[in-house]
């Protein structure tokens, strides 16, 4: 939702219920819709509207107007390298687009969460979480499985410079991983951030030499686990407007791609970090950058399955540490209501899993303890890492309530999980109004947790409803 500068005037919406658009088959619809400051009315039904319905969608000569620049967006949906769906049938949901990223991490990394327990992230995960990224350290792998949760997870080697698969203990490491963990994992990233990292962690300078790498662990991993699917290492972002500087990651994937990494990888991510709820498009951006410069490389992004890692605030970052200047102070009302957006509209998109960055804030992240060999130490409390997550970090401030986020992420799940996301319908991305519409077979009736709730009479086919400053989700019944 965005949120009017001078205030939070109410919007009011006159939505059109036609049988067929929300409610179709017994299939409930879950439209979502959120506004900018703007009296819009918004009724379907016939040419002339702005909302490109059924009827016309099925033949966009009907009313090419209300049709122009409206398109379903499915999911880019690659097939498993074997042909089949992973073999792993115990895990739900395998389709899900919502996930966290390294719930274990604010546990393990620099200034650790002592006060939580791994039994305790799981217990937030059973509550929340459908997939987790995490890594294969120690027992977290064991842990984790205990929450029921689908596990994504990275293979990686390192060494003075690349290739690092020169090194036979490299290719036997990412070997052994795969073998202990083929059951239990499917997805495997191959390093993280390539082009941010330099060695002898990373691949920054060296993209051609990570082409090398990645065709090594993707050979590997197939003879290891034919229906594993390999994950082009999530390429690093930050801020706004950044993909395409020089020497960033746009000219990265060039060079990888150009070197003939574009076979040997199933899925490709990239990251979208130190952004306000506001940028939530800049994540489209990217993905566009990104698809024309597969194209030029001869290689088609639909063909593959695409991650994103990403998050947005809450607090007070400071911009000169998190390589960001448009970085702004936001409440958790604008955390939320960004994660919504981040979520929904990546999701239209056709983006297929997007992992939130972390269950619980960080503490001081960069100030004590570098962070990579590459980066000096920061001011405390600057990193934006410090106020990501859906959960307080007492360490930080003696806060450790759940956030507005956390509610909003868990409802977000529990309305929107099992629906159909092949079929997801733009109604309309225009004048201020983003209207989508979700279908799933079972309806979602526990709104208590976090969303307030309440009936509304449809009257000659339309029911008023007023926006604030917050998204809405509306079903038919």
């Amino acid at each position: 939702m965005y949120k009017n500068q001078s205030g939070f005037t109410p919007i009011q919406i006159i939505l059109s219920i036609l049988v067929g658009v929300v409610v179709l088959g017994g299939i409930v619809g879950g439209v979502l819709y959120y506004s900018k400051q703007s009296n819009q009315q918004v009724q379907q039904g016939s040419c002339g509207d702005g909302v490109c319905g059924p009827a016309e969608k099925a033949d966009l000569n009907l009313c090419p107007q209300d049709c122009e620049g409206q398109t379903v967006a499915p999911s880019a949906q690659a097939p498993s390298p074997t042909g089949q769906q992973p073999t792993n049938t115990e895990q739900i949901n395998w389709d899900s687009p919502f996930g966290i990223f390294g719930p274990y991490e604010t546990l393990s990394a620099q200034n650790p969460l002592k006060s939580v327990s791994k039994t305790d992230i799981n217990s937030i995960l059973k509550d929340i979480g459908v997939w987790v990224e995490e890594m294969p350290r120690g027992d977290n792998i064991n842990e984790i499985s205990k929450s029921g949760a689908n596990i994504y997870s990275r293979i990686m080697c390192t060494g003075k410079t690349p290739p690092y698969t020169s090194d036979q203990k490299c290719k036997d490491s990412i070997r052994s991983t795969i073998n202990q963990y083929k059951d239990t994992i499917k997805y495997w990233e191959f390093g993280t951030e390539p082009n941010g990292l330099t060695p002898p962690t990373g691949w920054k300078g060296y993209a051609k030499e990570y082409a090398t790498d990645l065709k090594e662990a993707y050979t590997i991993v197939k003879e290891e686990c034919p229906d594993c699917y390999v994950v082009f290492g999530g390429l690093g972002g930050v801020g706004v407007g950044a993909t395409e500087m020089p020497g960033g990651a746009a000219d990265f994937l060039k060079d990888a791609l150009s070197a003939g990494a574009g076979s040997y990888f199933d899925v490709f991510e990239f990251k979208q970090h130190s952004a306000n709820a506001s940028d939530y498009k800049e994540i489209v951006t990217k993905l566009n950058i990104y698809s024309k410069i597969f194209s030029d490389n001869g290689v088609n992004i639909n063909n593959k399955l695409i991650f994103i890692e990403t998050a947005t605030h809450d607090g007070s970052p400071n911009p000169k540490y998190n390589y960001s200047p448009g970085l702004k102070s936001q409440t958790q009302a604008q955390q939320a209501t960004g994660l919504l957006k981040y979520y929904i509209y990546s999701i239209s998109q056709g983006i297929d899993k997007i992992f939130w960055n972390l269950v619980y804030e960080r503490h001081n992240f960069g100030s004590t303890g570098a962070t990579r060999p590459d980066a000096p130490s920061i001011p405390e409390g600057s990193s934006v890492f410090d106020y990501y997550g859906l959960i307080n970090n007492p360490d930080n401030d003696g806060d450790s309530s759940k956030k507005l986020a956390y509610y909003t992420y868990k409802k977000m799940v529990e309305v929107l999980d099992g629906s159909d996301w092949n079929n997801i319908q733009t109604i309309q991305e225009k004048d201020g109004i983003y209207i989508y519409k979700f279908t799933k077979n079972n309806k979602v009736t526990d709104y208590s947790t976090a969303f307030n709730t309440e009936t509304k009479t449809v009257s000659g086919g339309k029911v008023t409803i007023t926006l604030k400053d917050i998204p809405v989700f509306v079903e038919g019944n």
